[in-house]
């Protein structure tokens, strides 16, 4: 099931433009973490890719100020989901490998909101779980979020208007009730993760699209991930869409380009071709 989730089809890639990151408080205040350009590939569903890595990843970041010039290049490998990353630090001027890029090590640009492994719901090795397919079941999904992800300027969806204290704007949001996948991982013994267990609904028609719920070392419900999923028509893929993370037990939340009509553009493959994965030219 993981690696149908992981093989599943969200066109041969894309490029996304001024993708935006917000934290936001329970009191409500919204905190710009991240701008970014982002050039995502699926060699899995490209025909002319011969590469051995199911998903990759260059993100460029353009704000905020602490952040901006910093670049990120990501590739996990089929064979065994090994994750190679690099970064470059304007404030150092060095490219570096970034072996912490993975696992439970907490995102900075999301605020330390959400870690690695949570990209996607799901994304990297898998062994430190012991993973059982539950089961199929009904349960509502965020789906079609045209609202969310293509706002109408008075519509009220707007990024200004869609982040509200504790959880996005309901009314920005639709739900739909779906058969789903139910996948539950559980921490093996010896092993350390922030996350004991962790549940996932993947979608049964398309399997990047879902809901993730992760507990804590007690046993309480903790984080739950959710991709609030629209058409992709430009980059010819079903499931794109903004993921949110919600904290329930500090009521923090935090959302990739909610509100913001990022126009997801075709994938061009000399932005990732291994030319251009080396130091020289992240530098």
């Amino acid at each position: 099931m993981l690696w149908n989730k992981d093989s599943a089809y969200r066109g041969p890639g894309s490029v996304r433009m001024g993708l935006r990151g917000r934290y936001v408080k329970p009191n409500g205040e919204v905190i710009l973490t991240s701008v970014l350009n982002m050039a995502t590939h699926y060699p899995f569903a490209d025909p002319r890719s011969k590469s051995d890595t199911i998903y990759q990843y260059r993100n460029e970041w353009t704000g905020p100020t602490r952040i901006a010039g910093m670049i990120t290049v990501l590739a996990d490998g089929t064979k065994d989901l090994q994750r190679r990353a690099l970064t470059y630090q304007p404030s150092t001027r060095r490219v570096r490998l970034a072996p912490d890029y993975a696992a439970d090590t907490p995102v900075s640009a999301a605020g330390g909101s959400w870690v690695y492994d949570d990209d996607g719901l799901f994304a990297g090795k898998r062994d430190r779980y012991d993973w059982k397919l539950i089961g199929k079941k009904e349960v509502y999904l965020p789906y079609n979020n045209y609202r969310l992800s293509y706002p109408a300027p008075n519509g009220g969806c707007t990024e200004k208007d869609a982040f509200v204290a504790n959880h996005p704007k309901p009314e920005c949001i639709r739900w739909e009730l779906h058969r789903v996948w139910h996948v539950q991982a559980t921490l093996k013994d010896g092993r350390r993760h922030v996350y004991h267990k962790r549940d996932y609904f993947f979608d049964e028609d398309i399997q990047s699209v879902g809901i993730a719920e992760n507990y804590d070392q007690a046993g309480k419900l903790w984080r739950m991930n959710m991709i609030a999923s629209v058409p992709a028509y430009e980059a010819l893929a079903p499931g794109y869409g903004e993921q949110i993370t919600l904290d329930l037990q500090t009521g923090i939340y935090f959302g990739v380009s909610i509100g913001t009509g990022i126009r997801i553009q075709p994938f061009d493959e000399n932005l990732l071709n291994s030319a251009n994965m080396t130091t020289q030219v992240i530098k």
